[in-house]
């Protein structure tokens, strides 16, 4: 399978499916034959999982003032949903036994042996409650051969939206209003999500190829069970898990009635011909065991305790204070039990079988002489805890007068943050969105009691190498060694050779994957969220460009990250070279009426190491 440049542009395809649709809904489900069913489409249409002679199209049609179930011809299904008759409806490919999902596929000849490029949009977290979607609609204008979602394209949770108005649009609330449970639920979630706009275009503009994460079903899920879903108050967790699949399948254009374990997905590849290789990565709920009790949450109130503890005996020493003293042997305690969970070496993530997968893949595409291989996941590259010391350290240090320049203003703020008397620590907080500041920018805050707490951890974490995020990659880290040890075996490795997309931090990275001698093995990309807050949210006592610092300065494969901005990665790929762009919106506005910037452009060729940083 694969698909070319120029056939992905399904737009001539949408409206056959469109018109196809129609004529089934309305002329071949009629009350009698005189008269005629007029149907709306609330959700307009998308398709998906593109393939060299097919792709997956998808739309619902809603009718009007219908009693009683519609008559459909033979290899066309349909589905209800909640009070409401909503069809979906989809004639399979010829010879396939009906879908369940309800997808419609039509398939197009291609020839993509000449295949020259790709130009294609990669998206993670979308949370409704969390602002517009502008990026959908900034990608739609990309003219793009395809889009992936790396998960988190719904959120289970419920409620009014989360942000003020300056930060992020303000919507309606959630539907239903209360968390996802039943399939019902989630299918009025997928509903919600398919009238946006924004979405709608981007749809409309390009195939998707999806994955999820968890919010897809619930938060911090894993094979059997997720540290949200209690059996007590939230019933059988199987049951929740296959309803949250089959809505996912209902509502996506996905192609997945030959998995064996469908509704779950599996695994999955898309062929670009000697181009590039696109491997989907599952993560979530085929192979991931749970964690072990100590995780990143608990470890951050172990931190928060010791330095409470601390402070509350009267006996918390300065920062500069702390060599030898018993609030460093508690640091360096926590820093153990922090190793030894992380390592557990029979923690599971993607599992043995997609491992091997993985392994075969790339060989098999370095036999056929394919010239990138791409792996799409939810996970961003694992990361030691910023280090805020070094960072100010390397700012005074500095050759470039720009970072110079702003050294004074971080060491003010880090101050504040850490050692000012309290009452009199402040803080300006950053502007949230491209370009523009947020009214409260100009007013000073106080530095309270808690975010005092926050910042001496935070300062221990990143002294003492203590990570605090266990959920992804950093907490399963004998997982990640196999999971580099595949591509390395699978003789795929080298420099400019693999690249790797991950997501679900909503903050943005780019850095180095390595082997075991060292050698780089891929080169790393994960993006920003949709809409979902990140590290701005949870230290906005601080300046971006500081906490962006401090990040790069703790780990030494990591060249650059954005720790403030929501919005999306833009892929342009040939032969020759790997170009990702990281394009910031306004969040605080529909459609592409808000501003959009370039962040940062990074572009990979083959023989060298590293990616090397262009202007945008």
């Amino acid at each position: 399978g694969g698909t070319s440049a120029t056939s992905v542009r399904v737009a001539s395809l949408l409206v056959r499916i469109i018109a196809m649709a129609s004529a089934i809904a309305i002329g071949r489900s009629q009350p009698s034959d005189s008269q005629v069913l007029p149907v709306d489409f609330l959700h307009g249409v998308a398709s998906g999982d593109p393939l060299s002679d097919a792709v997956v199209i998808w739309t619902r049609a809603t009718p009007r003032g219908l009693v009683g179930p519609p008559t459909f011809p033979d290899g066309v299904m349909v589905a209800t949903t909640g009070v409401n008759l909503i069809w979906e409806v989809w004639p399979e490919e010829a010879g396939a036994a009906p879908n369940r999902s309800g997808s419609a596929v039509a398939k197009e000849e291609r020839d993509f042996d000449a295949l020259a490029s790709l130009r294609y949009a990669i998206f993670s977290c979308s949370s409704w409650q969390w602002g517009s979607f502008a990026a959908y609609a900034h990608a739609a204008q990309q003219k793009l051969d395809f889009w992936v979602h790396l998960g988190d394209y719904i959120y289970e949770s419920g409620g009014e939206a989360m942000l003020d108005s300056y930060e992020a649009m303000k919507r309606s609330p959630t539907q239903p209003t209360h968390e996802l449970l039943s399939l019902a639920d989630y299918r009025e979630r997928h509903a919600q999500y398919r009238t946006d706009p924004d979405l709608q275009s981007l749809a409309g503009a390009a195939p998707m190829i999806p994955i999820w994460d968890d919010h897809e079903v619930t938060n911090n899920d894993w094979m059997h069970g997720a540290e949200s879903h209690a059996a007590s108050q939230d019933g059988d967790f199987e049951a929740r898990k296959n309803a949250a699949m089959r809505a996912y399948h209902e509502w996506m254009p996905t192609r997945h009635s030959a998995a064996p374990d469908a509704p779950l997905m599996r695994w999955r590849d898309f062929q670009f011909g000697d181009l590039a290789q696109l491997l989907v990565l599952e993560s979530r709920l085929l192979a991931r065991t749970q964690r072990p009790a100590l995780d990143g949450e608990h470890m951050r109130e172990l931190l928060m305790g010791a330095v409470a503890a601390a402070q509350g005996g009267g006996v918390l020493p300065a920062p500069t204070e702390w060599g030898g003293s018993a609030l460093e042997g508690k640091f360096k305690e926590l820093k153990t039990m922090a190793e030894k969970s992380r390592w557990q070496e029979n923690s599971r993530l993607l599992g043995f079988e997609q491992l091997t997968w993985i392994s075969e893949m790339v060989a098999n595409a370095s036999a056929r002489g394919v010239r990138w291989n791409l792996l799409a996941q939810q996970l961003r590259q694992p990361l030691a805890s910023p280090n805020f010391e070094e960072a100010l350290h390397r700012a005074q240090m500095s050759s470039d007068e720009g970072v110079r320049s702003r050294s004074g203003i971080w060491d003010s703020a880090w101050a504040n943050a850490t050692t000012a008397p309290l009452g009199q620590a402040t803080y300006l907080k950053d502007s949230l969105r491209p370009s523009i500041p947020s009214p409260d920018e100009y007013q000073r805050h106080d530095i309270s009691p808690q975010m005092r707490t926050w910042a001496l951890a935070a300062l221990a974490a990143g002294r003492y190498g203590i990570n605090t995020d266990f959920e992804g990659w950093d907490g399963y880290l004998a997982e990640r060694q196999r999971f580099v040890d595949a591509l390395s075996h699978g003789g795929a490795s080298g420099a400019g050779k693999v690249v790797v997309y991950g997501g679900d931090s909503h903050n943005a990275w780019a850095g180095l994957m390595r082997g075991h001698a060292g050698n780089v093995v891929a080169h790393e990309f994960d993006g920003m969220s949709v809409t979902s807050r990140g590290e701005e949210y949870h230290t906005p006592w601080l300046p971006s460009d500081l906490r962006n610092a401090a990040w790069v300065a703790a780990n030494k494969d990591l060249a650059w990250a954005d720790t403030q901005h929501r919005g999306y990665m833009l892929v342009s790929l040939s032969h020759e070279a790997h170009k990702v762009s990281y394009l910031a919106v306004d969040t605080t506005l529909p459609g592409t009426t808000g501003k959009s910037m370039c962040l940062a452009t990074f572009v990979s060729v083959e023989g060298q190491d590293a990616f090397r940083k262009e202007t945008c």
